[in-house]
């Protein structure tokens, strides 16, 4: 017997090492990992679908908005009326739409805006809103020629912020 048999603890003795575990594969085989890739599939679906048909749903919104950034100032001006009824009765139906003027339509502008603050937040001031004097702009824009009235390059761009305030973010109907 040599020494290094003796040497140690004895009671170890005749012990066999624990062979160390084999790598833990990554292949995805378990039925588990079928079922989260699909649910996560089946999720991503949902969002993209749901963010497909909300950017179908407000197409007429950048249509609108385009115009209005194509057209010169004067002509943007003289079209707000139509541009705005026309958007309004895409987003609320012609029966609900079409047969408003005059102070109800305004209103109507100023009810489906989400917030009339919006208006104030954009630095419209005392003219806040369809309600004020801007809102007697926009109703003789719809009669009248811009040349026959007296407007003010200040009041043109404030009413042309607040109809892209209102395109953008007025609120549609719940269905």
């Amino acid at each position: 017997m040599s020494s290094s048999e003796h040497f140690g603890n004895y009671m170890l003795k005749g012990i066999v090492e624990i062979s160390p575990m084999a790598e833990v594969p990554w292949d995805f085989n378990a039925p588990g990992w079928a079922y989260l890739f699909s649910f996560l599939f089946f999720c991503c679906s949902l969002v993209i679908f749901h963010f497909w048909t909300r950017w179908k749903t407000n197409a007429y919104r950048r249509v609108a908005l385009r115009t209005l950034r194509e057209l010169s100032r004067d002509e943007a001006i003289q079209l707000l009326p139509a541009l705005l009824k026309s958007t309004a009765m895409i987003s609320y139906g012609r029966e609900s739409v079409a047969a408003l003027y005059g102070d109800d339509w305004l209103s109507f502008l100023e009810a489906t805006l989400p917030n009339s603050k919006s208006s104030q937040a954009l630095g419209l001031g005392q003219q806040s809103g369809f309600n004020g004097s801007l809102g007697r702009l926009f109703i003789a824009l719809s009669y009248q020629k811009l040349d026959s009235l007296a407007v003010s390059n200040y009041d043109a761009e404030q009413l042309l912020i607040l109809a892209q305030c209102w395109i953008s973010s007025h609120r549609r109907p719940v269905l």
